[in-house]
């Protein structure tokens, strides 16, 4: 498994990140702690972590569960 993988036993996730939310967050990717959830925690731990892409990181109605 790479450094860019993770399993549900794993806790830290690395998002990566591209074009827009990469300029707008600095980087290319973001090391998240993870221990499973939904799609919507997901997106809260990323704007939680880069506040600069809140805006950027909408929520859905549908929250598919992230293992």
């Amino acid at each position: 498994m790479s450094d860019h993988q993770t399993s549900a036993a794993a806790s830290v996730l690395t998002v990566n990140l591209f074009a827009g939310m990469a300029a707008a967050a600095g980087a290319r990717h973001v090391d998240i702690p993870w221990h499973g959830g939904t799609a919507a925690e997901l997106r809260a731990a990323v704007a939680a972590a880069l506040p600069r892409l809140a805006g950027l990181v909408r929520s859905e109605e549908h929250t598919s569960v992230l293992q």
